[in-house]
């Protein structure tokens, strides 16, 4: 099968190697649930949020408080805030433009 022992151990290397990137190339893929992530997960991604939580609290909570936040966000309107745009530009109207020269 193999010829020697370096032949083996890089075989091994490049197998480890292979199924290594499967994974990275899953987890990438398949987003981990709120409840496969461990409590230290969950606080990091509570703090990445800025989000005000204390450490004592369970891990449930946790959960329940990210999936709430997550709803939240999901029903915010898209603009990002209550002002419209005033870059946008405008479609004409058909009445005359104002005259701002002076005359």
């Amino acid at each position: 099968m193999y010829s020697n022992v370096t032949a083996f151990n890089r075989h091994r290397r490049m197998a480890a190697a292979r199924a290594k990137e499967a994974a990275e190339v899953e987890a990438a893929v398949k987003p981990k649930s709120y409840s496969d992530m461990t409590k230290a997960e969950l606080l990091e991604l509570a703090k990445e949020r800025e989000l005000d939580i204390d450490a004592e609290t369970k891990k449930s909570e946790l959960i329940e408080f990210l999936e709430t936040q997550d709803k939240a966000k999901a029903n915010e309107p898209e603009s990002g805030g209550g002002e419209p745009d005033t870059n946008e530009a405008k479609e004409p109207t058909g009445e005359p433009a104002e005259n701002k020269g002076g005359d």
